[in-house]
């Protein structure tokens, strides 16, 4: 069973992160990985509007990814103690200012895009947390914009609600 072998021996990574961390401040991600002792990290900051205005996906969006300037990047050794089983590691997530954020992970350090996996996340610096609810089916929301650490409500705050509807009919998502 050579293909069984070739998944068991297969290099694989991903992590879990936040959807949001305080600004300025250290926070952390949890990776996990199997069968590789190396793993390099880029951050890069995307408009807060990224999703909306670019419909890319693929290697089209990893390009779009690779081709920004890092705001930071490191690597880190791994332990694999060759066993084949995935293994979980907390990094930490260095102090970013306010912004939305892509924190991409690779084996290879120059990041090549064929013949090699490349994860990727996406997070949130702010001060501000939201809950938001749908009242009603003609597309009302109630939304509350709350300061993330006190969870006292901000008042005055003027919000749009943008919605993904999948169109069956052009196989994609519009605003």
């Amino acid at each position: 069973f050579p293909s069984h072998d070739n998944n068991i021996k297969a290099k694989e990574h991903a992590f879990t992160t936040e959807f949001a961390y305080e600004p300025e401040k250290i926070g952390k991600f949890l990776f996990k990985y199997r069968n590789t002792n190396q793993v390099h990290f880029r951050i890069i900051e995307v408009e807060w509007d990224f999703y909306f205005k670019n419909r890319l996906y693929g290697n089209e969006l990893l390009n779009e990814f690779l081709s920004r300037k890092p705001v930071e990047s490191w690597s880190q050794k791994l332990e694999d103690p060759g066993d084949y089983q995935l293994q979980s590691i907390e990094f930490k997530l260095p102090k970013l200012p306010k912004g939305q954020y892509v924190i991409l992970a690779s084996e290879n350090g120059e990041f090549p895009v064929s013949k090699n996996g490349i994860a990727y996340g996406s997070f949130w610096s702010t001060d501000l947390s939201y809950n938001c609810r749908r009242i009603d089916d003609d597309g009302t929301y109630d939304v509350i914009v709350q300061d993330r650490q006190t969870g006292k409500a901000i008042k005055g705050v003027q919000a749009t609600v943008y919605v993904n509807k999948y169109n069956y009919l052009s196989r994609s998502y519009e605003l």
